[in-house]
């Protein structure tokens, strides 16, 4: 059974809709790492996702960029403390297109985690709801992990 975040709620399917139809992510702007899961690579993640979404050219102080690194710390936090015993790797993919950035991070433990009110999923789910993004949570189809995908819209550019 996959989860995904609805306007309102959790939301329960047997077979998740399709993300939205975004053009192909351009060459150069799709970066997957597989880190130890291990303290360490909590600061690295960030760090490295931050110096990836700010060369694609993404703003500093953009408020997306500021969540999508929460994001990061919050999944990876929840791997090296959740899955570090059955999966001594963690997946994390990061990709920005031109009207969104997308954030994957994927183990290899096979419980599927549920959004409970104190947890850091929950502050994830309330960030996506609040920039009008997807947050799917699902069993891989490669092995017997799971995979959190993190959407966020990129804000409109102005008009020259």
């Amino acid at each position: 059974m996959k989860r995904r975040w609805g306007r309102r709620n959790w939301r329960e399917w047997d077979d998740v809709p399709p993300a939205r139809e975004d053009p192909p992510i351009a060459s150069g702007r799709h970066l997957t790492l597989s880190l130890p899961t291990l303290p360490s690579s909590i600061p690295l993640a960030r760090h490295t996702v931050q110096i990836r979404f700010t060369t694609w050219g993404l703003p500093r102080e953009a408020a997306v960029l500021d969540a999508a690194l929460l994001i990061v710390t919050e999944l990876v936090t929840n791997c090296v403390r959740h899955a570090a015993e059955r999966s001594p790797q963690l997946g994390l993919t990061v990709s920005l297109g031109d009207s969104y950035l997308e954030v994957l991070v994927a183990d290899q433990h096979p419980r599927v985690p549920r959004v409970s009110a104190r947890g850091g999923l929950q502050v994830i789910a309330e960030l996506v709801y609040d920039f009008g993004g997807r947050l799917v949570i699902a069993p891989s189809t490669l092995s017997a992990g799971k995979t959190v995908r993190v959407q966020l819209p990129l804000p409109a550019k102005p008009a020259p």
